[in-house]
C-alpha cells in the first residue's frame, strides 16, 4: 500500500501547541457533513469544517475557542457510536489522502471504491468512528478549554508555518 501524505495540522494559541493527524479530524467532519447535516452544509458546524478545510488553505486560520469547542462535543456525541465501516468520506478527505495539490472544487461525498480506497484502507473498520477519532478530540477540547474567553485557536499546516518536522510542535510547548 502506498505511504499517505503528510496531513499534519499544528493548532495553538497563546498557550500551547498541538501537532495533530488531520485525518482523524477529516472522518469526524465528513461523519458530521454525512450523518448530522444530511450531506449539506448546514451551518450548525463552521467551526469544526474550517478547522479540516484549514488542510488546503494558504493561510493561518482563527477559530474561536469555545465554539470549537462546543462543535467538537456536539460532532462527537453524534458520530462516536457510528461504525468505521460505514464511514462517509467526503470529496475533500479522498482528495487529501490522494496528495492532490488543492481541493476538489465542490463538496460532497466520495461515492466510488476508487474514491474511497485509500482512506477506507487507513482505518481500522472494525472500530467506531469515535474510537478513530477520541484522541485528537480529547486534545482539541483541552487545548480549548486553556484559552480564555472569547480566544482564538489558531490551524494551519507546518508547510504554512514553515516547520519541517511537526515533532518541533509539541504539546505544551511551542518551539
Amino acid at each position: 500500500m502506498p505511504s499517505l501524505p503528510d496531513l499534519t495540522l499544528i493548532v495553538w494559541n497563546e498557550r500551547e501547541s498541538l501537532a495533530c493527524d488531520g485525518a482523524p479530524i477529516f472522518l469526524l467532519r465528513d461523519n458530521v457533513q454525512h450523518y448530522l447535516e444530511r450531506g449539506t452544509l448546514s451551518g450548525r458546524f463552521p467551526s469544526l469544517h474550517a478547522l479540516a478545510d484549514s488542510f488546503w488553505r494558504e493561510r493561518v486560520v482563527h477559530l474561536e475557542a469555545s465554539q470549537l469547542r462546543t462543535e467538537i462535543f456536539a460532532a462527537w456525541d453524534g458520530t462516536w457510536q457510528l461504525a468505521a465501516a460505514s464511514s462517509a468520506i467526503s470529496l475533500a478527505t479522498s482528495a487529501a489522502y490522494s496528495g492532490s495539490a488543492g481541493p476538489p472544487p465542490m463538496n460532497g461525498c466520495a461515492t466510488s471504491w476508487s474514491a474511497r480506497r485509500a482512506v477506507l484502507q487507513a482505518i481500522d473498520q472494525t472500530k467506531t468512528i469515535g474510537q478513530l477519532v477520541a484522541n485528537v478530540v480529547g486534545e482539541l477540547m483541552a487545548l480549548s478549554w486553556t484559552c480564555s474567553p472569547g480566544e482564538a485557536v489558531r490551524v494551519a499546516t507546518p508547510r504554512i508555518l514553515g516547520i519541517d518536522s511537526p515533532a518541533r510542535c509539541v504539546r505544551g510547548v511551542q518551539n
